[in-house]
């Protein structure tokens, strides 16, 4: 018995664009660690509390889904 359903021609695009948008939003979430990197590094004293502030503000997503 197979562990997924089969996948027509239209759910095997759709997954290659869910790929890609993964793909894309990995390098997006890495820039923003950079500028995040930056700002805690080289920021004022005001830009430095902001963005702890901020991060103090996010929480994980209590529904955990695992990473390819």
């Amino acid at each position: 018995m197979p562990l997924a359903p089969a996948m027509d021609d239209a759910s095997a695009d759709m997954s290659e664009i869910a790929k890609a948008e993964l793909v894309l939003l990995r390098a997006r979430v890495i820039a923003l660690e950079h500028v995040l990197i930056a700002v805690l590094a080289e920021g004022s004293d005001r830009q430095r509390q902001a963005t702890l502030d901020v991060a103090d503000t996010i929480t994980p997503n209590p529904v955990r889904h695992s990473m390819p």
